[in-house]
């Protein structure tokens, strides 16, 4: 299944839950009120539900009821793991570990923009010190941590802007940590970004590579920051 009917069915399949189906059967029109469907199209989503074997049908004449398979029950379960790990990840900063290497300098000439600066400074609280810290992600885990915490955090958004005749593009920022370290940190994702999703740019008020005494190929503990709107 894929976008809008892989939607569907998770819609679906909560519903069912929500009136008991976990259970025992439920009838096909408590669902359908449950749901807010017309008739045709409740019958349409439960038929999908049945060719992709989640669901059975029961019932002669008007009272039909449907209930989960024991497809539809792993499929249920393991959605309400996922859901609990995302809010567990939402609630709690996880930790990934990044190998610090040397960039080409760009992290340096876009932070001393004044237009970064200064909003930088009326956004975060800080002007960076001029330049990036860059961290290489070589894990499979640490890279679908960084994934989920990205789709789940508010980013605080740098706008685009003009200078010098050239425009600027936007930069999203997320609040981040190092253990042990007291000033703030934060991961950065320019819109005309070089980098591939398997490099963090940090940025801080502080030279990180020389505050933390870092070379190349030192790996670095982060901590992703959970955040939402107001944080």
């Amino acid at each position: 299944m894929k976008g809008r009917q892989a939607a569907r069915m998770v819609y679906f399949l909560i519903s069912m839950a929500r009136l008991g189906a976990v259970q025992a059967p439920v009838e096909v029109a408590k669902l359908r009120v449950e749901m807010g469907l017309p008739r045709t199209t409740l019958a349409r989503w439960i038929a999908e539900a049945r060719s992709q074997g989640l669901v059975e049908v029961r019932g002669e004449g008007r009272v039909k009821k449907v209930e989960f398979t024991k497809k539809g029950r792993e499929l249920l379960k393991k959605l309400s793991e996922e859901l609990q790990l995302a809010f567990e990840e939402l609630e709690s900063p996880v930790e990934i570990t990044g190998v610090v290497f040397s960039g080409m300098g760009e992290g340096a000439y876009y932070v001393s923009r004044s237009g970064y600066k200064r909003e930088f400074l009326r956004l975060l609280g800080y002007e960076p010190f001029p330049g990036t810290l860059n961290l290489r992600i070589a894990s499979t885990r640490d890279l679908e941590a960084i994934r989920r915490w990205k789709v789940s955090s508010t980013p605080v958004m740098v706008p685009a802007f003009r200078e010098g005749g050239r425009t600027f593009g936007a930069v999203r920022v997320y609040r981040v940590s190092i253990p042990g370290f007291q000033q703030p940190v934060h991961a950065i994702y320019a819109e005309r970004r070089h980098y591939s999703d398997d490099v963090l740019e940090l940025i801080s008020p502080e030279n990180l590579r020389e505050v933390l005494k870092l070379k190349d190929g030192d790996p670095l503990v982060v901590r992703l920051e959970p955040q939402s709107n107001g944080d």
